[in-house]
């Protein structure tokens, strides 16, 4: 029975734990909470949840709203902060303003961060370069006109050569051989 609870997810487990409650009527909550070693509130939360038929949405364990939020809501200056520490290790095209890069890894960032009082993890790395990209495709959705020439059409190119010069060469030569022939 503890096993089963226990693979059971956050919204599964109250609801399993108030039904073996439920059918074991009085003393049934602090009798279940004792045997699957979870808190009687969770019970009772559960009791509550199936007496209203609370349609908690299936795909979902808690509630919309539920768990901690992001640093990203709740510390809005990190995005400052963000580019500050970027700041001094990217480089851009000189003759484009927009096209920046920089040399720092995706942990080198959450490091840098951590110094400056914000411990976050790669994700939250990832998630402030995506509000980046975001916020580079509404300047590139604003300004047409800049990302209209070839500059920006960038294509895979399947092979690369060393030394261009002497391939053409060779496809001369290779070419004036099959023509003779």
């Amino acid at each position: 029975m503890q096993k089963f609870h226990k693979s059971l997810s956050e919204k599964d487990r109250r609801h399993y734990a108030a039904t073996e409650a439920n059918k074991l009527g009085y003393g049934g909550v602090t009798y279940i909470s004792k045997l699957l070693k979870c808190n009687h509130e969770v019970i009772t939360r559960g009791k509550v949840e199936l007496k209203q038929n609370t349609q908690i949405l299936k795909n979902r364990v808690r509630r919309t709203g539920g768990g901690r939020k992001s640093i990203i809501e709740m510390r809005p200056d990190i995005g400052e902060t963000f580019l500050k520490v970027i700041d001094a290790s990217t480089a851009g095209s000189p003759m484009d303003e927009d096209i920046k890069w920089t040399n720092l890894s995706q942990a080198n960032i959450a490091l840098k961060l951590k110094e400056k009082g914000f411990g976050v993890s790669i994700t939250v790395v990832k998630q402030l370069l995506k509000n980046r990209k975001i916020v580079y495709e509404k300047a590139k959705a604003n300004h047409p006109n800049r990302w209209s020439g070839n500059t920006r059409k960038w294509n895979f190119i399947n092979e690369v050569h060393l030394n261009p010069g002497k391939v053409k060469k060779k496809e001369k030569e290779d070419t004036l051989i099959t023509n003779k022939m």
